[in-house]
């Protein structure tokens, strides 16, 4: 793929094997259509990388445009496509053909304020409750920041988040889980955002259940 800069008599539309379209304000030219050689181990290798990513990704869209929406902002990419590459980069294990997803690696939301570590969480009958000490007082933090917290299902494709419901000087937030007759397991993540938007932390990684 190439970006050019706009303008005004630019083609636009498909040439050949390529097409040229505008997006947020750049031109840009991808090439479409299928490849007419055998694919190479590493081509294959990418694109089951991409299968992976995805299938991870799409229950998780709410929260991944919430967590990448200051990290996109103003850039050719939207929030999906950023955590697209950042998790093909880093949530990966294994070499093709036995790739596999590498949860603790998984990246959900990215930006500058301060990463919180401390972020507890105990299992119920009922879901997840996560608690916090409220007495840390950590330069580049807001008592009225939100949290940000998630449950990921690959086995069941489903996942359960909340995404600004309570303060950090609250301490508690509790999410609920769809019950199942069969076990399964669920990952978790948090990251705190700033209550205007302007400010999010990275995620973390908190454990399974």
């Amino acid at each position: 793929m190439a970006t050019a800069k706009k303008v005004a008599d630019s083609f636009r539309g498909r040439l050949g094997d390529t097409v040229i379209y505008e997006l947020n304000g750049q031109l840009i030219k991808r090439r479409i259509g299928k490849q007419k050689n055998n694919p190479s181990k590493a081509q294959l290798a990418v694109r089951a990388g991409t299968t992976l990513v995805a299938n991870l990704l799409k229950p998780l869209k709410p929260f991944i445009n919430a967590g990448f929406e200051l990290e996109t902002k103003n850039t050719t990419l939207n929030p999906y496509n950023k955590a697209t590459s950042l998790n093909k980069l880093n949530a990966i294990k294994g070499v093709y053909p036995n790739q596999e997803i590498d949860y603790t690696n998984v990246i959900l939301s990215k930006g500058e304020m301060p990463v919180y570590e401390f972020v507890n969480v105990e299992r119920t009958k009922d879901g997840l409750v996560f608690t916090w000490d409220t007495s840390e007082k950590i330069i580049g933090t807001k008592p009225t920041d939100r949290i940000m917290v998630v449950a990921y299902c690959p086995e069941k494709n489903f996942a359960v988040y909340s995404i600004d419901n309570v303060r950090r000087n609250e301490g508690t937030e509790i999410i609920k889980l769809p019950k199942y007759k069969d076990p399964y397991t669920i990952y978790v993540y948090s990251a705190f955002v700033s209550a205007d938007k302007k400010a999010i932390s990275n995620s973390i990684y908190l454990g399974n259940f």
